[in-house]
């Protein structure tokens, strides 16, 4: 009975993380379930175990993909500090020129 919870748990997860996802929650859902249906018949504990690892492995990487891209949109938004640098120096130059 437990694993059935984590299981559940985890589906839930997935389905929340869904919300973003870049090719439309509609497509997320459908193939979160397919993969979920096709393993639901599976009785053995150590694949049972080996699925849940994995799930939680996609899980983690589809987390890392919205942080990644919550990243470069800042970045894009606000530059980077390398940038900040640049134009820091530009300025100075410009009013070392002006003197």
């Amino acid at each position: 009975m437990a694993t059935r919870v984590r299981v559940l748990d985890l589906y839930k997860r997935m389905l929340w993380l869904g919300r973003d996802w870049h090719q439309g929650q509609a497509q997320f859902t459908r193939s979160l379930s397919n993969a979920f249906r096709k393993n639901s018949q599976e009785e053995n504990p150590e694949k049972i175990e080996k699925l849940i690892f994995h799930a939680e492995f996609v899980e983690k990487e589809i987390l890392a993909l919205y942080q990644l891209k919550k990243y470069r949109s800042m970045k894009n938004r606000y530059g980077d500090h390398g940038s900040y640098a640049v134009e820091c120096q530009r300025i100075m130059q410009a009013a070392e020129a002006d003197i």
